[in-house]
């Protein structure tokens, strides 16, 4: 069974966010899941649901930036988390791309940590993926991913031709 699932789409907005949160919410397994928005154009579930900017993603990234262990066994993302209102645990994005962007440029340097010592899985919103970037590197690192597609020709196109870096 994965530890961590990635999901991320290929452009457009076919609902990345909204799925990820949905898979998270209603994970058949015990203890559940735990999301992760690590969108690096910025996060939208703190303003959607009017979170506080911490915990979330960007402290998160600093616990993994000053406690560089190679086993990767130092905070997990549980301890970085608000919890919604129906009980799901989220460590949401600063709404804006520079903030999200260098968050998620660190995690990405320490993809274990991202994995939950709680035993929870942990669903990570990548948003849109770019080859080379740092939530493609994320995306790599996942048990599982997720490539979330709108049904139209430019998104089965794109998909198609992006095939050979995913």
């Amino acid at each position: 069974m994965p530890r961590t699932v990635a999901l991320l789409s290929l452009g457009g907005a076919p609902g990345v966010t909204v799925t990820a949160m949905a898979l998270a919410a209603t994970w058949p397994e015990e203890p559940g899941a735990l999301l992760v928005e690590a969108d690096a154009s910025g996060g939208d579930i703190g303003t959607w649901h009017r979170m506080f900017a911490s915990p979330g993603l960007t402290d998160l990234a600093a616990a993994v930036r000053h406690d560089q262990r190679p086993d990767g066994a130092g905070e997990g993302p549980l301890e970085h988390t608000q919890v919604l209102e129906g009980g799901l645990p989220v460590c949401p994005a600063p709404a804006s791309a520079d903030r999200a962007d260098g968050a998620v440029r660190l995690l990405a340097q320490n993809a274990a940590s991202l994995t939950a010592a709680s035993g929870h899985v942990t669903v990570l919103d990548l948003g849109r993926l770019t080859p080379r970037s740092a939530t493609a590197h994320l995306a790599a690192h996942a048990d599982a991913a997720l490539l979330l597609v709108r049904d139209d020709l430019a998104q089965l196109r794109r998909l198609q031709e992006s095939a050979r870096y995913l």
